[in-house]
């Protein structure tokens, strides 16, 4: 159930906007929708460096908190850890959101640099989703997963609702700003 929900806040975005932004009725605005999901797609790449990173923690963090379980010093060597990944992830988003002017250039396509006002939003939302990770070890040490599945539904709920109502006003930008929510109140759940 959680892995399911958090597919969903990862990708869900992208096939509301299409879905939504599409309008049989009028020809030319299954190109728009399409162009809207390219816009978007390609500026959460960018994003993707913090994902990197986050990703690469999460091989090696969760088997170290494991075995930290019977150390007393754990949960200091935990906000360590956590502070740790903070800092780092924070100077990745500095970096990248200061030098967006050289990472738009890994977009080929100029007519999508429109778009490059969502990379912050997701930058920052990915930096929420990896304090989520982090924080995640109190259900997964204490053995109580469910709260793991509670977290990634709501997430999705708000996933599925914030895009629902706010794409068809403002597009990419509202599936930027859900991201980010989603991952903040999943952060501050845990």
């Amino acid at each position: 159930i959680a892995g399911f929900a958090g597919i969903i806040n990862e990708t869900f975005d992208r096939i509301l906007l299409k879905h939504l932004l599409y309008d049989p009725s009028i020809p030319e605005s299954l190109t728009y929708a399409e162009s809207q999901v390219g816009i978007y797609s390609a500026c959460y790449k960018l994003a993707m460096l913090v994902t990197i990173i986050l990703q690469a923690y999460r091989y090696a963090a969760e088997p170290f908190f494991f075995n930290q379980m019977k150390n007393e010093d754990r949960n200091i060597i935990y906000v360590k850890v956590m502070n740790l990944f903070v800092a780092t992830v924070c100077l990745v988003f500095l970096f990248v959101s200061l030098n967006i002017d050289l990472f738009k250039h890994f977009i080929q396509n100029e007519n999508y640099w429109v778009g490059l006002k969502v990379v912050p939003i997701l930058l920052l939302a990915n930096i929420f989703l990896g304090i989520y990770y982090i924080q995640s070890i109190w259900y997964k040490l204490s053995g109580k997963t469910q709260f793991g599945a509670y977290i990634a539904l709501i997430g999705a709920t708000l996933t599925i609702t914030i895009n629902v109502l706010f794409i068809p006003r403002f597009g990419y930008m509202a599936s930027a700003w859900a991201t980010f929510i989603v991952y903040a109140v999943q952060m501050l759940i845990s």
